[in-house]
């Protein structure tokens, strides 16, 4: 992170409470699980609060942030920074599959679901950080990029990393 970026974090960023965020997350996760009835549909719920998050996180970002994604495969920096700039930490790794125009994002100490394991009945239909993916298909439309994110593991379902696959749509 340049000077500008350590700059950002330590003395405009605001900070969120993770632990706070953390029960929210929960909350909404469990609220959405009772009205669907279904881990998936309380999933893809969960994904579309997502994307109304993004569109609102995008027009606050945009004046913390310079430039913008041009190229889709760029947006591997930008998601990587806005993940530090909310969260605190960046992505464990970050890798960019051409032939198959995605981004994977895995996080290995996920603040998102940190601690959390979700019940045995549920647990490999659980996507519990799958709000980000929500955002980060919103910003890539609103930035005209025809692309979807989706959680493909997630550390609350018993996966060893929160995984995320940005790709693009023929």
């Amino acid at each position: 992170m340049g000077l500008k970026g350590w700059i950002a974090w330590h003395a405009v960023a605001k900070k969120i409470d993770l632990d706070a965020l953390l029960s929210m997350t929960l909350a909404t996760y469990e609220t959405l699980l009772e009205k669907e009835g279904d881990a998936e549909k309380a999933t893809r719920a969960y994904w579309n609060i997502g994307r109304k998050a993004g569109a609102r996180m995008l027009a606050k970002y945009a004046e913390h942030i310079g430039k913008h994604a041009v190229e889709f495969y760029e947006f591997s920096k930008t998601y990587n920074f806005a993940y530090y700039f909310y969260t605190g930490k960046t992505y464990d790794k970050i890798i960019i599959v051409p032939e198959e125009r995605k981004i994977v994002f895995e996080d290995y100490n996920c603040p998102l679901c940190r601690g959390i394991l979700a019940p045995k009945e549920i647990r490999d239909k659980v996507r519990l950080c799958i709000a980000v993916d929500g955002i980060y298909t919103e910003v890539c439309k609103l930035r005209g990029f025809n692309a979807e994110s989706w959680e493909t593991k997630c550390r609350a379902a018993g996966d060893e990393c929160c995984r995320h696959e940005l790709k693009l749509i023929d």
